[in-house]
Formats: C-alpha cells, structure tokens, sequence
C-alpha cells in the first residue's frame, strides 16, 4: 500500500498531503485483492483519515448516483423518515442524504476509525460499530423507511448474500397514500411499471413500503461478485420477499485503479469504470 497505509496513524493525526491520482490508485487497488475480514478492517482503520480526499481523487461518485435515484422515487416527505446507512464510511453517504432533506439518520461500520471519523461530524443520530454478515443489525423490525448499502458491496468487502438481513429492518407496510398523491420524478431513472399521468407517477401502485439501495461496481475484477449479487436479488424477488423498482448501470462510477481495469471494463470512459445501482421495495 502507498502512503500511510501501515504507518499506525490515529484517526486523530491530521490527513497527509494530496495525493496524486497514481498514489491514490496504487493504494486502494492493493486493498482489494484482501479477502480476511480483519485485514481489510484494519486497511480501512488506516484509510479513514485521508479517505474523503481520496475518493475525491478517484471521482467516487456513487453515494450521490445512489441517493439521487432513492430520493427520486421516495413515496413521502424525506423530512419524515428514518434511513439506515450500511458501511456507511465517514461522511460521504450521510452528506448527500442531508442534500435531498433526508435528516434523520442512522449508520453502521465496521472501522472504528471511520465510526469515530462519522461521528464527529454530527450528520447521524445514531452511529454503531458492526460488521455485516457478522454481526445482527441493532434495530427491531420494521424499524426503518430506507436502507442503503454504497460501495461496500464488491468482492472481499460486504458478502452479497448479507443483502437478506437488511429485509426485517425495512419491512414496513406502504404509506396510507390516495391516489391524489404523487411526486414528480427525475428522468430517466423510472420504473417501467410505475403507471403515470402526465409525467407524474402514481406512488401507492409503484412504491408499497421501505426501499434497500444497493450499489456495486461492474468492473472486471468485481464481475463475479455482481452476478452472485443479481442472483441473490432475484431469487429474493422470486420468493415475494421484495420487488424491483429500478436497475441503472453509471458509465463513470469512478476512476479505475489499475490500467487493466479501465482497459477491461466494457462500458470504460476516460479511465472510469462503471458501476449498478439496484433499488427494491417492500
């Protein structure tokens, strides 16, 4: 790893100087080849206090792709729910919450440091230190509108078939809402199904209760993860337990990190990889 990667640094030392993009790759493109549990807690332990500038570098644009596509299709006013972030990092997914009215937050991580990172900003209500597939969820069910899951889902972070557990936390009923209730919607990113009368979609028919948003990568390294990740959705799906709102593949998810990622990737512009964001409903 590049830079202060295994130097011991506190969360409390001040983040090393700007990096190049070169610096940058070099050292999260190591980190993704760690499958142990433990070591990619202790990489991240590492990371937090120069994470927010680096993923700035690499042009990580997923946490504002994904809460732009839940707060698009979200059935009632964001002021009144509850959201639950899931390795939710430092600050990146709670900031763009707060840009779409989304206040009352809760969040979960498995890095200390970047727990304490989160907690110093004052953007959650609540903050849990946790792991995903190894420890339960510290919330009763039906407990919250919304759950969102970033770029922790990809191979050797957030095992894909941890996606169920998120289920009894978001498993409230629809919102008493008439058909004189809707929301104007963001194009392009819309349900097929949902029925629409000049250019407004009926929310009680398209969104029955809490929405999960997920997101991964689709970069080469990553393809086998996010097919073992489609299938776990869709046999979710297939047994009643969820519906689909929307799959939207992003060309620029973020800046790849090695040349034969960029090289590899399919959908590859200027150096990007690209990237899914799945929403599903009660």
């Amino acid at each position: 790893m590049a830079s202060n990667a295994g130097n011991g640094s506190s969360v409390t030392q001040v983040a090393s100087s700007r990096r190049s993009l070169s610096q940058v790759q070099d050292r999260i493109g190591t980190s993704r080849g760690t499958s142990d549990l433990s070591q990619r807690i202790h990489f991240c332990d590492q990371w937090a206090s120069d994470y927010d500038q680096d993923v700035a570098i690499l042009d990580y644009r997923a946490p504002r792709l994904a809460m732009d596509c839940l707060a698009s299709v979200f059935p009632f006013s964001p002021q009144e729910a509850l959201l639950l972030g899931v390795a939710c990092g430092t600050r990146l997914v709670a900031v763009e919450l707060q840009k779409q009215e989304f206040c009352n937050l809760h969040g979960v991580e498995g890095s200390k440091n970047m727990l304490e990172l989160a907690k110093r900003q004052g953007l959650y209500q609540q903050l849990s230190l946790l792991s995903l597939g190894q420890e339960a969820l510290p919330a009763p069910s039906d407990h919250y509108d919304a759950a969102m899951v970033g770029g922790a889902l990809s191979d050797g972070q957030v095992p894909y078939s941890t996606v169920s557990e998120l289920l009894p936390v978001t498993n409230k009923e629809p919102p008493s809402l008439t058909k004189s209730k809707t929301l104007q919607y963001r194009a392009p990113i819309l349900s097929p199904k949902s029925p629409s009368v000049g250019g407004q979609h009926l929310l009680h028919e398209a969104f029955p209760g809490s929405l999960v948003c997920l997101s991964t990568r689709a970069n080469p390294s990553n393809l086998t993860y996010k097919e073992a990740l489609e299938t776990e959705l869709a046999r979710l799906e297939q047994a009643g337990r969820r519906k689909r709102v929307l799959v939207r593949t992003v060309d620029q998810w973020e800046r790849a990190t090695s040349e034969q990622e960029a090289a590899g990737s399919s959908r590859n512009i200027h150096g990007f990889i690209s990237g899914v964001i799945y929403l599903y409903c009660k």
